[in-house]
This record gives C-alpha cells, sequence and structure tokens, in this order.
C-alpha cells in the first residue's frame, strides 16, 4: 500500500499515521495490525503499549548501532517520547508502505529539541512482533549547525555497549524434563525457599505489572548494595522463563537503577535428567550513568569491579536455585 498524499499534525495523538488496511495475501494483514498498533502507541505516548510489540529477541538498527533485546529499546522509546511528549510537536508523514511481512516508513517532524528534517522506519513483522526495525535520519539540534541524526540520537539512547556483566552457569536437575516448569516455580516461590538459594537473598513475592503480565519482586544483597528486582516476565514456557527488571539499587552514595535481564532454561540430558541453566546480564541505565559521573567513575572501572561480584553470585545460586526446581518438579503431579 502506497499513500501518495502527506499528513500533517500539530500534537501526538492515534493519528499520527493513517490507519493500516492490507489483505491477507503474504502476511500483510498482521503486518498492517502490529503496525497500526504501534504507530498508534506512539502517537498517544503509550510505552507499554509499544513494548508489546516486541520481544527480547527484537533488534533495533540506528546509524549509530544495534539496540537488542526489549530493555535497550525501551530506553530508546522513553527517551523519544519524552522528546515528543513536549508542547510544540509538528508532525508529518510523507510516504507509507507494507508489502508482505515489511512496513515503511517516511516522516518529518519538529519538536522543542531538534528538527527531523527526514526519517524512515523499516519494521520487519513475524508472529505478530516487530522482530527488526531500522531507522535513519537526518536531525538537526535546535540551536546547533545542521548536521546528521548521530549526535542527538546517541544522546537518546546511549547506543554503545551498556552491558556491565553477563554470567551464565549451569547445574544439573535430577527429574525428568516434563516435570519441570520454571515459570510455575520462579513464580510462586516462597520468600523461604528463595533464601534457602543463597544467604544474599533478602526477600521474594509474585505480583503483576499495570498491563497485567506477571512479576517476581527479587530483593538481595550483591556486592554490599541491596537491589530490589521488578522482574517482568517476558518469556513463559515450562523449559524456558525469561525476566526483564528496572531494578533498584541502594548503594552507599545514593539510588540508582541497573537494568537486569534473568534468563533460565532447561535442556533434557536423559530421560531422568536435565541440564538447569542461569544466565544473568545487567545493563548500565541513565541513571546509573549520572551517578558514576558524579562521581567520576568510569564505567569499565564500575564493569570491572562487578563483574568478579556477579559471577560468585551467580556460582553460589544456580546449583541451590537447582536443587529448589528439582524439589518443585518431583511434587508435580504427572
Amino acid at each position: 500500500m502506497t499513500v501518495q498524499n502527506p499528513t500533517a499534525t500539530s500534537g501526538m495523538d492515534n493519528q499520527m499515521f493513517l490507519d493500516t488496511k492490507g489483505g491477507q495475501k503474504n502476511g500483510t494483514a498482521s503486518t498492517a495490525q502490529v503496525f497500526k498498533h504501534h504507530t498508534s502507541c506512539f502517537g498517544k505516548g503509550d510505552l507499554s503499549g509499544l513494548m508489546a510489540d516486541y520481544d527480547s529477541e527484537s533488534s533495533l538498527f540506528t546509524p549509530n548501532g544495534i539496540l537488542r533485546g526489549s530493555i535497550a529499546i525501551r530506553q530508546f522509546f522513553a527517551a523519544l517520547l519524552q522528546e515528543f511528549a513536549k508542547p510544540g510537536l509538528f508532525f508529518e508523514r510523507l510516504r507509507e508502505e507494507i508489502e508482505g511481512d515489511t512496513a515503511y516508513v517516511v516522516w518529518r517532524a519538529e519538536t522543542a529539541e531538534n528538527n527531523y528534517e527526514f526519517a524512515t522506519d523499516t519494521f520487519v513483522v513475524q508472529k505478530g512482533k516487530i522482530v527488526t526495525q531500522t531507522f535513519a535520519g537526518k536531525i538537526s539540534p535546535k540551536g546547533l549547525p545542521a548536521h546528521s541524526q548521530s549526535d542527538p540520537i546517541e544522546r537518546q539512547s546511549g547506543m554503545e555497549d551498556k552491558t556491565l556483566v553477563k554470567s551464565s552457569c549451569s547445574a544439573t536437575i535430577n527429574a525428568p524434563i516434563e516435570r519441570v516448569d520454571i515459570p510455575s516455580w520462579c513464580l510462586t516461590l516462597p520468600e523461604s525457599e528463595y533464601q534457602r538459594c543463597s544467604p544474599a537473598h533478602c526477600s521474594a513475592g509474585a505480583t503483576t505489572s499495570p498491563d497485567g503480565g506477571r512479576m517476581s519482586i527479587n530483593v538481595e544483597i550483591i556486592g554490599g548494595s541491596l537491589m530490589v528486582q521488578h522482574y517482568v516476565e517476558e518469556i513463559g514456557e515450562p523449559n524456558h522463563l525469561r525476566l526483564v527488571s528496572n531494578s533498584d539499587v541502594f548503594t552507599p552514595t545514593g539510588r540508582t537503577k541497573i537494568g537486569v535481564i534473568w534468563d533460565l532454561s532447561v535442556k533434557k540430558i536423559d530421560d531422568e535428567t536435565c541440564e538447569f541453566t542461569n544466565m544473568v546480564q545487567s545493563l548500565a541505565t541513565p541513571e546509573l550513568l549520572d551517578l558514576l559521573g558524579k562521581q567520576g567513575i568510569p564505567l569499565e572501572v564500575f564493569r570491572t569491579a562487578r563483574k568478579p561480584i556477579t559471577e560468585a553470585h551467580n556460582r553460589q545460586e544456580t546449583p541451590l536455585f537447582a536443587k529448589s526446581i528439582e524439589r518443585h518438579a518431583l511434587r508435580r503431579k504427572q
């Protein structure tokens, strides 16, 4: 589909793009529905709705690098929505096309901070999710000489790799994989059982996110700092659970935030045993970078100091988590 006549708006609303209608051929309807939902949520400033179109495997390609996974993409859109919500917005859609699993849009805009002289997004949609998105454009910060988009976008999203530590440990579960249900174990884990898995574990509970997603709230002490993990379920399969959190960290020099991806999985060894893998990835947030900057601590120094602490904690809790999952599995009725 091609829209020849541009439309303009002086504010953000759910008609920022025209409704897109496509036939069933080559999956166009599914792509059109996801694209329409995405643009509607962006127009309303609905970050949660926007992120529902992505999953943990999604990638956003920009001129300054690739954003991988929902935490990095969420940080990018949080900054962008904040900019586009300010008074004085002008937005004009220049072109839109959908073919098969691909949607393409060309637009321009002016915000209080930047002049988006020309911008384009391409979306690849599979199974109802945006698996790949690309962005490019010419963006001039107001009050500065006109130049390419790299500086403002980089300031908004922090394109460079913000991974602090990525640690993975494995242990054996002496139970058939058919009896293992990681989400059922994790999201009903009693506080006493959580504490049993590490002396650093303080408290645990379960709740739901504002959009109804399942959550696990964990409180633990890592490297002398109290962390409150607000884990939201991204993948919830019996053999694979992925949770993401924008975690609160209480340090001796102040409160800040760290992004965390917690990925738990099992694979079959034989009919009676399976291998459990506990992967934890922590990511720097704007709040952490601000706190480190005020103290004059380079990110690389913080990253180097945190790595052995995180790895030691993972090595300690992984075999105990495996035993806990094993007990839970063997209690379950076949």
